[in-house]
């Protein structure tokens, strides 16, 4: 049991750092523009 939440764990901080990177990225590109 405490594996599979480890696991669920891992991809939702996975799934913010994606989100949060894709945010960053999309500001960098606007200000280059």
């Amino acid at each position: 049991m405490k594996f599979v939440l480890n696991i669920d764990k891992i991809t939702n901080v996975l799934h913010w750092n994606h989100l949060t990177y894709g945010s960053i990225s999309k500001f960098m590109l606007s200000i280059s523009l």
